[in-house]
Formats: C-alpha cells, structure tokens, sequence
C-alpha cells in the first residue's frame, strides 16, 4: 500500500502542476463585470463602454472572454474561491489578495444644473442650499462631505432609475443633478420625449475622477492585459469604443432602440408620474 502512495504521489503532483499551467495559459477567461448599468454595462447584449474596453485589451493580449454578471460582492467571493479570473471594476483602496492592472476606465460624477438658474457652485457644502437629485447610495460612496450634505438637506432626494433624477432637473423640480457624465447624457437620450433635454447645463466639477483597474487571479494573465491595453490606445480602438458610447443619435453601433427599450419602463407610465 506504501509503494502504491509513493507511486501515485508523483502522478497526483503532475496532475495538479499541469492544471495550474493549464490554467495560467488559457485563452479564455472569465470575467465578472457589474450588473446593467449603461452605458458601462448593458447585461442583456454583453456589450458597453466597460465590457467592451476590457474585451478588447484582452483579445489584443490573445485571450477571449466570457462574461459573467452579478453585484460587486458576489464577483469578489467568485474571484477569491477561482470560480472567476478576473472581476471589474476594483480601486486601489479595495484588498482582494488579487493582482490590479493598471486602470482601465474612468468615472466623473459632476453636479449638474440648468445654465439659466445660474447657479453658483464652488464646493460640495454649497450644494445645501438648493435641492439636489442624485444616484442611488451617493451618500455612501462620494465622500464624508457629501454625506454631511446629503443628511442636513432636506432637499435630497436619491433615485435608483436615474432617468428620473434627469427628468426632475429638466423640468425644474430639482436645482442640481448629481451623476457620472455619461451615465447622466445616456439617459438623456431615454427621455427627449418627456423633457426639453436640449436646455443648456453647467457642470461643476466638486468631485475627483474614479480611476478603476481590473482584479485578476493571475499575476501573468495582469500583465498581458495592461500590455493588450497599451495596444489598444495606440491603435485607436479604445477610442473607437469611447465614441462609439457617445453622441447617441448620431452613433450608428449604439445598441438599437429595441435593445434600449428592453432596459427602460414605460415612457409613458414616467410622464405620467412626473
């Protein structure tokens, strides 16, 4: 029975190196990406700015991808127990006892306001003065001074269907929006029909730039990646992709409006509401 062990031990050690190996080499990786939030992530269509971004520079490293959706935690516990090889979008303040790429997408939340209120805006503590419409947990995630804002203003509101906060802006009932720039122009193309989105804004820049980098399992499989994004600046393809995302009523390659409608409630029914 001994030499039966010391037999197999080799082999079972063999075994396990080649599927290490096998792993590290692979050409296809799956790769957790947030759940539908466009024009980041349409979840239906596996494609947005951030999907296809991350395709991309994988595809110019020689791997493709397979795309698995889900909340933020749920991709992280998927990552740490190797169900996943890699999970968007990680900062460097999050310890995930992964290897981080270089960032490959940014986020810019502005405060966003009608130009004729001619409203002025310096810092974060003014925004306490007027009412202001905002993403859902923006409390939670744009800082203390935001949060400070946020409980002594009896004017904020907070909407998980960010198409609303646009609507309550454009028709006045809001003075401030507060949203990344392009989630906010995606949902304006949502709404032309509802509201005047036409009407001139001013953008205060209150808050700093999200610069997001990638987790990875695999050390090597990082670095082929930042490499494959190095390739895809050069050659103009990331941004193809940037443009492709925006100007919606000229972009050709935006999902078509069926696509888009298959994420939306009935225009109809918000009019109705607002």
């Amino acid at each position: 029975m001994k030499k039966f062990l010391f037999l197999l031990l080799p082999l079972t050690c063999a075994f396990f190196y080649s599927a290490l190996l096998q792993a590290e080499d692979q050409k296809v990786l799956t790769v957790g990406f947030g759940m539908n939030k466009p024009p980041y992530v349409f979840e239906k269509e596996d494609s947005g700015l951030e999907v296809e971004i991350f395709r991309e520079a994988a595809h110019a490293a020689g791997y493709e991808v397979k795309s698995f959706f889900g909340p933020l935690e749920r991709l992280k516990s998927k990552l740490l127990n190797g169900q996943l090889d890699a999970i968007t979008i990680t900062n460097m303040n999050e310890n995930l006892h992964s290897y981080n790429s270089v960032p490959f997408i940014i986020y810019h939340n502005y405060a966003i306001a009608l130009k004729k209120k001619n409203l002025k805006i310096k810092t974060i503590a003014d925004l306490k003065n007027y009412s202001v419409t905002s993403f859902q947990r923006s409390r939670d995630l744009l800082g203390s001074e935001f949060a400070k804002m946020s409980s002594e203003n009896p004017q904020y509101r907070e909407f998980a269907d960010q198409k609303l906060r646009n609507i309550q802006l454009y028709k006045g009932r809001a003075d401030v929006a507060i949203g990344d720039i392009r989630i906010f122009e995606y949902f304006n193309s949502q709404i032309e029909d509802i509201v005047d989105t036409t009407q001139p804004v001013d953008l205060f820049k209150l808050f700093k730039e999200n610069h997001y980098q990638a987790a990875f399992r695999s050390e090597s499989v990082m670095k082929k990646f930042n490499e494959g994004l190095v390739v895809i600046k050069k050659n103009g393809t990331y941004e193809k992709i940037e443009k492709k995302y925006s100007n919606y009523k000229k972009s050709k390659e935006f999902p078509s409006k069926k696509m888009l409608d298959s994420h939306m409630k009935n225009k109809a029914f918000i009019a109705k509401a607002f």
